[in-house]
């Protein structure tokens, strides 16, 4: 009984994935795999492992890595055979099987999974029993009809007693948490989108829902498409990579149309997960110049500029502003917000609040130094922590078409869509203070 399965590239990094009982935290899969196989000495790797109690078994087939992960001692036979009949499969509907293929075909690769594997078991690897199911179709997925799992089992909804709720109704929200790392130059060092589309159903029965996002999405990795960003946002392609998908997903149309079709699980889940890098532009732009006077004070000047559209507003922001850790008596100026010394973090917290796309803020701060101090001065300052949150706005560009809900009793369901971008890890690098001697 597998857990997950993975095809990955050369490098160890995933193309694409499957969990299938949601039993093992799938976090730090990819490095383990990294660590315990790519980066092993040849004559020490072996094709099974086991790490933190979880068994890693591994089928190579040209620059791809086939890996599936179970926990405690899960039949790694089975599993192996397993590997070997989804090449095979995989050879019938895509000629040659490689990470090319593979993300040419993204949808069918994902559809043929759910076909063969349900709930991590295997089910049908006969190509032409697949057929009744999946049809054939060289490179690209064309014509496809989604067929319910072999086992005619839904194990993510419950079905006896059926689900009822007196008002029926479905929140679909995009979130995006967004990682920057800047120099004090401004010059972006590093940045990436951790986004997914998280789902509440409060729907009655065995409803099927379709969710349809932009035509424009791309599932391949950005570095291997040989765009670079500014031609990419020329052409608005969104680049996805690392994308997951709950196993309630039935990818028959979405290669062509872009639309998820699901019986969704009941209450709160994950429908989708995916990353993003090379971002073009911070959302932010801080400019900070530090003084220190020996013996008498520390002054620091603290400009964020908003970069996002004007018609958008943040819900929340805050900025860290680390400081000496020997400051007192400390003083503030600000154009908007407030501020407050939190000597336990070293820092100054400037909470800002509501502010609208391209604006400049600014912030003033005088604080005390002791006369005498055995401290001696950093030669680099810890970096400025943004913190925020803006309602009804995607950095990616992702965009909910349409979400409806069909039901065999013909209930009228009721779709909410929010989006959500907020911080992950957002850090500027500032230069350290300037000394001021007496």
């Amino acid at each position: 009984m597998l857990s997950a399965l993975f095809i990955l590239d050369e490098t160890g990094k995933p193309i694409i994935s499957r969990d299938f009982r949601g039993d093992i935290p799938l976090k730090h899969i990819s490095r383990n795999f990294i660590n315990n196989f790519l980066e092993e000495d040849d004559n020490l790797v072996k094709p099974i492992f086991i790490v933190d109690s979880i068994t890693y078994v591994t089928h190579k087939h040209g620059d791809l890595y086939l890996l599936a992960v179970g926990r405690g001692n899960m039949n790694v036979t089975t599993a192996m055979v397993m590997l070997g009949k989804l090449v095979d499969v995989f050879k019938t509907y895509f000629e040659t099987v490689s990470e090319e293929s593979i993300k040419d075909n993204f949808a069918l690769a994902l559809e043929l999974l759910d076909e063969m594997v349900d709930f991590g078991y295997a089910q049908v690897y006969d190509p032409s029993a697949l057929k009744t199911a999946v049809f054939q179709q060289s490179r690209r997925l064309t014509n496809v009809r989604a067929m319910p799992p072999p086992t005619g089992a839904v194990s993510w909804r419950q079905s006896v007693p059926p689900i009822y709720y007196e008002e029926n109704k479905v929140f679909c929200s995009v979130v995006e948490n967004i990682n920057y790392l800047v120099a004090a130059n401004g010059t972006v060092i590093s940045s990436e989108i951790k986004g997914s589309i998280q789902m509440d159903s409060q729907l009655s029965g065995m409803p099927e829902l379709h969710l349809g996002l932009n035509d424009k999405l791309a599932f391949h990795q950005s570095s291997a498409s040989g765009m670079d960003p500014n031609t990419q946002a020329a052409n608005r392609t969104i680049d996805l990579e690392d994308v997951h998908f709950h196993q309630c997903v039935r990818l028959s149309k979405f290669d062509t149309n872009r639309t998820i079709s699901f019986i969704p699980a009941d209450g709160k889940f994950e429908l989708m997960s995916y990353r993003m890098g090379k971002l073009l532009k911070p959302l932010f732009s801080v400019t900070s110049q530090s003084y220190e006077f020996e013996g008498s004070r520390f002054e620091t000047t603290i400009h964020v500029t908003t970069n996002f559209k004007q018609k958008s507003m943040t819900k929340t922001l805050s900025l860290l502003i680390p400081v000496p850790s020997d400051v007192d008596t400390p003083s503030f100026e600000t154009t908007i917000g407030v501020c407050q010394y939190k000597p336990e973090l070293n820092c100054i917290k400037w909470s800002l609040g509501q502010v609208n796309g391209k604006k400049t803020c600014a912030m003033r701060a005088q604080m005390g130094l002791p006369t005498m101090s055995s401290s001696k001065p950093s030669a680099v300052a810890p970096p400025i922590k943004i913190m925020f949150e803006i309602p009804l706005f995607t950095v990616s560009g992702i965009h909910v078409r349409h979400l409806t809900i069909n039901e065999s009793s013909g209930y009228t369901g009721i779709p909410y869509i929010n989006y959500k971008t907020q911080s992950g890890e957002y850090l500027v690098r500032q230069d350290p203070p300037k000394i001021i001697k007496p």
